[in-house]
């Protein structure tokens, strides 16, 4: 199966990434969320793209390391961390950022941080009829592009090239 990492509860009494935790306790969860699928196979499989929430990430890039430095925990991260190669491999997702989005039925609740491994033989987005745009239609004072998209899903061919924390 897939990996689930719970955040460390911060010294404020904090699980969340952006309430009341420092930066080290921030890292620290970024790290563990990255790392375990790496330790857990003993090297075998390793995560290098990071998805968090559109705010979190947010909050991230902008809030300062401190001890001298003037860069952000996500400069520091990416800097840091030996799955990550740039800020650019942590993505902002809304659909991440809160719990009504993933619907009613949904067994989790609050913010999800998701990480994977992008390789094709570890994953796949199964798009079975790609965008297509119609001619404008005019409807009174308006004009109404038609659009239409098929998706099939995500194929996860290696399962344990995938990770999440919930409540973050």
């Amino acid at each position: 199966g897939t990996h689930s990492v719970t955040p460390a509860t911060g010294g404020s009494g904090t699980i969340t990434l952006t309430e009341g935790k420092s930066a080290d306790e921030i890292l620290f969860d970024l790290h563990t969320l990255m790392s375990t699928p790496f330790t857990v196979t003993k090297g075998v499989h390793s995560l290098n793209t990071l998805l968090l929430p559109l705010a979190t990430r947010t909050y991230l890039a902008s809030r300062r390391v401190g001890d001298g430095t003037n860069g952000s925990v996500l400069d520091y991260f990416a800097g840091s961390s030996p799955f990550i190669n740039s800020t650019g491999d942590v993505i902002g997702m809304w659909e991440l950022e809160s719990s009504s989005a993933a619907g009613a039925g949904s067994a989790w609740t609050g913010k999800r941080a998701v990480a994977y491994r992008r390789d094709p033989s570890a994953l796949e987005l199964m798009i079975s009829m790609g965008f297509e745009q119609m001619a404008p239609q005019a409807v009174n004072q308006f004009v109404k592009p038609l659009c239409r998209m098929k998706m099939g899903g995500l194929a996860l061919y290696q399962p344990l090239t995938w990770a999440k924390m919930d409540g973050i």
